[in-house]
């Protein structure tokens, strides 16, 4: 009777442990789901984009009373329409889960979890509690500070697999600020699906808003995220060591890269020797099973980086405006020449139609125009990048906004002009000086620092 009580004993610890961390090295998890984002803005038609998503969590190493590592692959593709092409995005985060399940990420900008597993016998129907904690968003650039409630809401399944379903939420909205600009999140709910065996999230979904009260055009951007956990399984071995060299490969670049090269104090040589290591990485993962996930998060780090090559670039170049700038007005009858604008400050502001940050800057730069331009600045729009009429696009454009600076229209589907002057994206605000030499170049709109740069150059 003995011998069978301690068995049944050991049998039951095990079961607790296996219920405390239900996880185990070389352990994946396989989710797939979709995410949903409607932009709504005060001047112009809403809109929905969707995604679909799929996400790996992998354990690298497991410790029954520490919690586990692992590392959470992300894939997205969208479909753009009018580029007749799918947009890839993906990220690779390295991390810790707690005994508890709680997961901790070395970056944000993913779709993460706030638990892996919950132990089911903490959960009973109406249970609350709440916590000041850090939510991390679906590519949102900041994670989210605030008072946090859970509160278990009763029994669901998921595909016929019995679950708790616990509620998770903000209790007011939260406030952030990057810079000049400011974000208001009203809303954040979360829906999870807890296996009620094993603790494991079977479904997440996530609902939130935002919107920035800065900005003269009002967009609200709501997104919703969904995620369903279809297979859990165990790689072989062979499978488990192929990951111990390509993850810690991943970190080693991430680490040296991910968000390093995002200023211009970054020297020409620092940008040289992280490309020569992207473009190493990307060839020795390319043949992986897992490349979908590392490579377009490679790409994408090496675009940076050569995008920051030529904003180091671009203050170099000595603009020739006789030759590269001679393009038509919006009637597609007069012409716009900078070789006209001899002995002027020229400040290009190259934009397009349907791009919501040029939208929010136009009032603003329009106020800047009125201000300087008795001091011998003059702005010109550039209209580039159109999606159907580029001259009518742009006459629109003018109209929204009442602008009443010259603007120019680039109708190649190249984009010349852009191409010439290293414009990557929009807006880009370009100043020449009266020397003919690129004085500032920015990617975005920041009204207090374009103001100062015109200001240092008219005390010169």
């Amino acid at each position: 009777m003995l011998k069978y009580l301690i068995i049944l004993l050991t049998l039951c610890c095990a079961l607790n442990i296996m219920l405390a961390i239900p996880l185990q090295k070389g352990m994946e998890l396989r989710y797939e789901g979709e995410i949903v984002a409607k932009y709504t803005y005060s001047t112009y038609p809403s809109f929905t984009s969707s995604r679909s998503v799929l996400l790996l969590v992998e354990v690298l190493e497991c410790d029954r009373d520490k919690g586990a590592e692992i590392s959470q692959l992300t894939f997205t593709e969208v479909e753009d329409e009018g580029e007749e092409k799918s947009i890839r995005h993906s990220n690779v985060l390295f991390g810790k889960v707690n005994s508890d399940g709680r997961t901790a990420h070395l970056s944000s900008w993913s779709l993460t979890f706030p638990f892996l597993f919950l132990a089911p016998e903490r959960l009973k129907e109406g249970a609350a509690w709440s916590d000041d904690e850090t939510l991390l968003t679906d590519f949102f650039p900041l994670p989210l500070k605030g008072r946090v409630v859970y509160r278990v809401l009763g029994q669901s399944e998921v595909k016929g697999v019995p679950c708790w379903l616990l509620s998770r939420h903000l209790t007011k909205p939260v406030t952030l600020t990057e810079g000049e600009r400011t974000y208001i999140v009203p809303l954040w709910t979360e829906w999870i699906w807890i296996d009620a065996q094993t603790g494991l999230v079977r479904k997440l979904k996530r609902r939130w808003q935002y919107y920035a009260p800065y900005s003269p055009v009002k967009r609200i951007q709501t997104t919703i995220t969904t995620v369903t956990l279809k297979r859990v399984s165990v790689l072989a071995p062979e499978d488990q060591k192929r990951l111990q060299w390509e993850l810690p490969r991943m970190k080693t670049v991430a680490e040296a890269v991910e968000g390093k090269y995002e200023t211009l104090g970054t020297s020409e040589e620092e940008l040289k020797q992280a490309e020569q290591m992207l473009t190493e990485v990307i060839a020795e993962l390319r043949a992986s099973p897992y490349a979908n996930f590392y490579i377009p998060y490679l790409e994408r780090e090496l675009e940076t980086v050569r995008y920051w090559q030529k904003k180091l670039e671009a203050p170099k170049l000595v603009a020739n405006l006789r030759q590269i700038f001679e393009l038509p007005t919006t009637d597609g009858k007069g012409k716009i020449k900078l070789s006209d604008l001899r002995g002027k400050i020229v400040l290009l502001n190259f934009f397009a139609y349907w791009c919501g940050p040029c939208n929010e800057e136009a009032p603003r730069l329009e106020r800047i125009w009125r201000e300087y331009k008795d001091k011998g600045v003059v702005v010109v729009g550039v209209a580039i990048r159109s999606s159907g009429d580029a001259f009518e696009e742009a006459r629109k454009f003018i109209q929204k906004h009442g602008l009443t600076f010259p603007v120019a229209v680039d109708p190649e589907k190249k984009n010349k002009v852009a191409v010439e002057y290293r414009v990557i994206g929009v807006p880009t605000n370009v100043i020449v000086g009266k020397d003919r030499v690129v004085r500032y170049y920015e990617t975005g709109f920041l009204e207090r620092r374009l103001r100062e740069a015109l200001d240092d150059i008219l005390k010169k």
